[in-house]
């Protein structure tokens, strides 16, 4: 299954947003993959001070909390 993931991190108070579509087998594995692309997008951008602000999947359910748990 394919699905759209839109992420917005705030990088030292300017927000980002991101955007990828994502071909997993299971849904609910999506927060777990969507928490590897977001380490992925903090390496990139080097910067240690990255808040996530909002990952919501097919521009309708929001995973933010799951996500953000995952981190915890």
């Amino acid at each position: 299954m394919v699905f759209k993931i839109d992420i917005i991190l705030s990088i030292e108070g300017r927000h980002v947003k991101e955007s990828r579509e994502m071909k997993v087998r299971r849904k609910v594995d999506i927060p777990y993959w969507a928490k590897k692309w977001i380490r992925e997008m903090k390496r990139n951008y080097g910067n240690e001070r990255i808040e996530i602000v909002s990952v919501v999947l097919n521009g309708e359910e929001d995973l933010t909390e799951r996500v953000v748990k995952l981190f915890i």
